[in-house]
């Protein structure tokens, strides 16, 4: 992943979160960016914000972190595979796949299990924090929210 530009991007603009800035880790902890922020939403929430329990924030803050990094490291395997002849293969060699696989993996890590089109009180993973994210900012127009309608064109 440390190849890929999006990565490098939010690696080195999470760099001065204070949690990040001011851990104990070495010098470059921040590619563990996900990890440290989750950790420090469960240090700094002590009880719950309305009714959002500590529990939620992390959760949301796995989701939004650590599974849309997952989704952008399938896609971008992707378009190594149709730029390398349609196929990528592990390290060894042992087992190779094409890029319509890799977008149908991105496409499962961005939807997850039990997600209904349009609703946000199922599923778990980022097309139901961006149901939830498209009610809370009044995006949800035509049942599903904008940004899944578009993310789930371009998956198409």
């Amino acid at each position: 992943m440390r190849e890929e530009p999006l990565f490098n991007i939010f690696a080195y603009a999470m760099k001065d979160v204070p949690a990040i800035k001011h851990s104990n880790l070495d010098k470059n902890s921040f590619f563990s960016y996900t990890d440290i922020i989750v950790n420090d939403v469960y240090d700094e929430l002590k009880n719950s914000i309305g009714d959002r329990q500590d529990s939620e924030f992390a959760a949301d803050a796995v989701v939004a972190l650590n599974v849309w990094m997952w989704v952008s490291h399938k896609l971008y395997q992707a378009v190594y595979a149709c730029r390398d002849g349609n196929m990528v293969c592990d390290r060894d060699g042992m087992e190779c796949f094409s890029g319509a696989t890799y977008i149908d993996e991105a496409s499962a890590f961005y939807i997850g299990a039990e997600q209904d089109k349009g609703d946000s009180n199922s599923g778990y993973l980022l097309y139901n924090l961006a149901e939830r994210m498209g009610e809370l900012f009044g995006q949800t127009g035509g049942g599903e929210s904008w940004v899944n309608k578009e993310v789930m064109s371009l998956l198409e």
